[in-house]
């Protein structure tokens, strides 16, 4: 069975990303965050609607190599 929510450290893992960035992002209502007794939680949908919200990359522009 997959898992529907993850500690703060869980869900910066699946996203690649520090916990500072998401504690951030819960900080800020960025991310939706639920509480477990003293145990901070994000749902699997609260993480995949906040990792889609953010904004695209640029395209990497291929450079020039020289032989």
């Amino acid at each position: 069975m997959d898992k529907k929510a993850h500690s703060i450290a869980g869900a910066a893992q699946l996203a690649d990303l520090g916990i500072t960035k998401i504690k951030e992002a819960i900080r800020l209502g960025a991310l939706e965050a639920r509480k477990a007794g003293r145990r901070t939680i994000v749902t699997d949908e609260a993480l995949t609607a906040w990792i889609a919200s953010l904004p695209k990359g640029k395209p990497v522009q291929p450079t020039s190599t020289r032989a």
